[in-house]
């Protein structure tokens, strides 16, 4: 993880924030893309149909790649899913940096990139990404962290 932040970082130094959040986003995602085809492959899985077989490839997939300095539960209603994060690695690193008010959070679109690989139809909300760390639901407020 030393490495992600150690990346951004540089990347925003030479080329600017709005940059550095764009390449991460597109990185993030591509990443997805090839975490749910390795899993998929290991799983054996070749089509994805209901949400239950969703939510297992999902499940087994945050458990391989999720970091244990996170911490997220998830909500399920019918065929939404609803994340709420109450502690993340790289939310606390970003605040000790100062970047919160200017870091856009990549782990959606990692997800966003498994649903793209498993060729599932999808929406999300917010409707456009990236939303700046620290200001959605669920994400403590810059002072508590």
């Amino acid at each position: 993880m030393s490495h992600d932040a150690l990346w951004l970082n540089h990347v925003a130094q030479r080329f600017g924030m709005e940059a550095a959040n764009e390449l991460n986003r597109r990185v993030c995602r591509a990443i997805g893309r090839v975490d749910a085809q390795r899993l998929a492959k290991a799983l054996g899985v070749v089509r994805i149909e209901p949400m239950g077989d969703y939510l297992s490839f999902f499940q087994a997939g945050f458990a391989l790649y999720a970091p244990s300095a996170i911490a997220v539960n998830m909500e399920v209603e019918g065929n939404i899913q609803r994340f709420h994060v109450s502690r993340c690695f790289a939310y606390e690193g970003i605040v000790k940096a100062g970047m919160a008010q200017v870091y856009e959070c990549g782990i959606f679109e990692r997800i966003l990139g498994w649903l793209d690989a498993l060729g599932l139809r999808y929406t999300h909300d917010p409707p456009h990404w990236p939303v700046p760390h620290g200001s959605g639901p669920g994400v403590p407020p810059d002072d508590k962290a």
